[in-house]
């Protein structure tokens, strides 16, 4: 469901070891009692809306995908589908803070694993500022083992390019049209490339190297 690779045309549409943080704040996980299970009202009604938005948001992606393999990146069409999937990932944010504000961060206790992955999503495709802001809540996440390893490492990559720092995990990378017209995907900078692989496998993402042109950060014809 979540794409493993992250091409900034996508990305301009949207870590400190931390504690757990205190529950006292977060309205939903007030709720769960010694069984661990939410209130059944509030644990559905939560998971429904993340579910909701969050294949909205893919359905989207996968249909703005089409628009850039058809057109390139230059089209008028490619323009008209980024802006609409702009307006409406604004659109979700928005929905996305007033469900966070009220429930707080979801756990898995509360509303399962894949909504925890789309609310994720929902934040990874919102502007740089709130991306920031979630740091702390998707590194605790991921720690407590509810966020896939893929899926933090395309986030922790996401930040450290903010921070003009290399990615660790390779999943950031951008798109350029050659000379030729010819259109080509190529990795964005990466801390000690030879090692990325072994990375790679602690967070469960697939080996890096045999995908690029050797000696370089170009993604072989085809790979993307």
């Amino acid at each position: 469901m979540t794409p493993r690779f992250y091409p900034l045309i996508l990305g301009a549409l949207m870590l400190v070891g931390c504690n757990n943080p205190s529950t006292a704040s977060d309205p939903l996980q007030s709720q769960i009692g010694s069984s661990g299970a939410a209130d059944s009202a509030a644990s559905r009604t939560y998971r429904l809306r993340l579910t909701q938005l969050g294949t909205a948001d893919q359905q989207d992606r996968q249909e703005f995908i089409a628009v850039l393999r058809q057109y390139g990146l230059g089209s008028a069409q490619f323009a008209a589908a980024r802006r609409h999937m702009g307006h409406k990932d604004s659109l979700r944010l928005r929905q996305f803070l007033v469900l966070e504000k009220r429930y707080g961060w979801p756990h898995k206790s509360q509303v399962g694993a894949e909504a925890i992955v789309y609310a994720y999503l929902l934040v990874q495709h919102a502007p740089k500022q709130v991306q920031l802001s979630y740091r702390h809540k998707i590194q605790t996440s991921y720690e407590r083992g509810e966020l896939p390893g893929a899926d933090y490492a395309t986030y922790l990559d996401r930040m450290l390019g903010y921070e003009g720092k290399p990615q660790r995990y390779g999943t950031q990378y951008d798109i350029r049209v050659l000379a030729n017209g010819r259109e080509e995907s190529y990795l964005l900078p990466i801390e000690d490339l030879s090692q990325v692989d072994e990375r790679r496998e602690t967070v469960q993402l697939e080996p890096l190297l045999p995908q690029l042109v050797p000696g370089t950060l170009v993604f072989k014809p085809g790979m993307k």
